[in-house]
């Protein structure tokens, strides 16, 4: 059965019904880079081309972790979340 993930090593993504775009990514590091590195070689290299958008978008960024997870500053995981979709799903040059 298809459920539209595609799948690549610690990255998965598809498209929605209502055309959303959801990205699930496991492991959980203080690294922040390394979530920006990760997810812009998926967008490369494994997710079928998008088209960049234009326009007003809305981002939702859930975190899910069972035990203590480590200390991190989340306004810095959200921006290198948003920086690795930047050109590869919508583009903030306009």
């Amino acid at each position: 059965m298809n459920d539209g993930w595609v799948r690549s090593g610690k990255v998965q993504a598809r498209i929605t019904e209502d055309g959303a775009l959801e990205v699930r990514c496991t492991g959980l590091t203080t690294q922040t880079k390394y979530y920006k590195t990760l997810l812009k070689e998926f967008f490369r290299k494994d997710f079928p081309p998008l088209r960049p958008g234009y326009g007003e978008y809305s981002v939702h960024i859930m975190m899910e972790y069972t035990g203590d997870p480590p200390w991190m500053d989340l306004d810095n995981l959200a921006k290198a979340l948003l920086d690795s979709l930047t050109g590869n799903v919508f583009d903030d040059d306009h």
